[in-house]
C-alpha cells in the first residue's frame, strides 16, 4: 500500500503523463480508489487513469514507451480482461509501473466524464483528482453523509473488490440498490 504523500511527492512526474494522454483521448482523469483513499488519508494500491473510448491504444502504448521508468504495459482487452473487468463498458486495461508507482489505464466505452463515472461500481469510489486535490462527486458526498455503500447492481461486481470496500468502510452500511 502506498501512502498519500507519495502521490503528491511524485505528482510532478505523473502529471506530464496525464497531459500527454489528453492528446489521444477526449476525456482523461485520475479517478476511483486513489483519489478516494487520498481524500480519507488512507494508503492506496494503484493509480487508475480513465480514458474515453476514442483513445487509440497504440498511441497510449507509444506514450508509455516514452515515459521514463515505465515498465512495458500488460494489455488486456475483451475476453482477456480479468473477470472483475469483463464488462461491456470496458474496452481495455493497461497495467504498468512508472515512477516507482503502480498504474492502470482503463479505456472505457464511454465518451464523457459523467458517463465514465457512471461505470464505477460503488458510490464511495466516485472520486477524481483535479490536478491539486481529490474531489468527491455528489454520489461520494451522499455516501459519506449517509454512511452508505451503494453498489451498482447493473455492473459486474467482483466479490473480492466488494469485500475490500466494505472492509475499508466498516462503519458504512451496505445498501443493495443501483446507483
Amino acid at each position: 500500500m502506498i501512502e498519500p504523500y507519495i502521490f503528491y511527492k511524485e505528482y510532478t512526474k505523473i502529471s506530464p503523463l496525464v497531459y500527454q494522454l489528453q492528446d489521444v483521448a477526449t476525456t482523461v482523469f485520475i479517478g476511483g480508489g486513489c483519489p478516494r483513499d487520498i481524500y480519507f488519508d488512507k494508503p492506496f494500491s494503484d493509480i487508475d487513469i480513465f480514458l474515453s473510448s476514442d483513445a487509440d491504444i497504440f498511441k497510449v502504448i507509444n506514450i508509455l514507451n516514452k515515459t521514463p521508468t515505465a515498465t512495458c504495459p500488460e494489455i488486456k482487452t475483451g475476453d482477456s480482461l480479468p473477470a472483475h473487468y469483463q464488462a461491456s463498458h470496458l474496452k481495455a486495461v493497461l497495467t504498468f509501473e512508472a515512477f516507482g508507482l503502480p498504474f492502470q489505464i482503463v479505456i472505457v466505452n464511454r465518451h464523457s466524464f459523467t458517463t465514465i463515472m457512471d461505470t464505477f461500481a460503488v458510490n464511495i469510489s466516485k472520486f477524481y483528482f483535479d490536478g491539486r486535490n481529490p474531489i468527491a462527486t455528489h454520489y461520494a458526498l451522499n455516501a459519506m453523509k449517509n454512511k452508505s455503500l451503494i453498489f451498482n447492481t447493473e455492473l459486474p461486481l467482483n466479490q473480492i473488490y466488494k469485500q475490500k470496500i466494505i472492509k475499508k468502510f466498516p462503519d458504512y452500511k451496505v445498501v443493495k440498490e443501483k446507483v
